[in-house]
């Protein structure tokens, strides 16, 4: 099997009681069709790199160096056994779920495209 994204990721506006910021992103779900763009910087940016993709802690998330989070499903995997719950991709707030690639090693979204190259 070749390293690839399973899943692109959104999150929308949802309430989030547990943090100052009062709204949150977190919860992504799988869609169909994603249009990628440059967010802008992190203070009067945009907030993520993903058109539709809600982030409701600006201070600590998003803009260019922060734009799209990359998790692979085999951590998905792994987290699942330890914690004995089923985590659909996205669940941990992440914009990209992939398969075989090391996304530990990437520092980037140009990285992540040529570890899929």
């Amino acid at each position: 099997m070749s390293a690839h994204v399973a899943t692109v990721n959104v999150g929308s506006r949802e309430p989030n009681p547990a943090k100052k910021v009062g709204l949150t992103g977190i919860l992504k779900r799988p869609v169909d069709v994603a249009t990628l763009r440059a967010p802008g910087p992190k203070r009067g940016g945009r907030g993520s790199g993903l058109v539709d993709d809600f982030i409701g802690d600006v201070r600590n998330h998003g803009g260019d160096d922060q734009a799209v989070y990359a998790f692979a499903r085999e951590e998905l995997d792994s987290w699942e056994a330890r914690l004995g719950v089923e985590l659909t991709d996205g669940s941990f707030g992440e914009n990209l779920t992939t398969l075989g690639l090391d996304v530990a090693r990437a520092r980037g979204y140009a990285e992540i495209v040529d570890l899929l190259s």
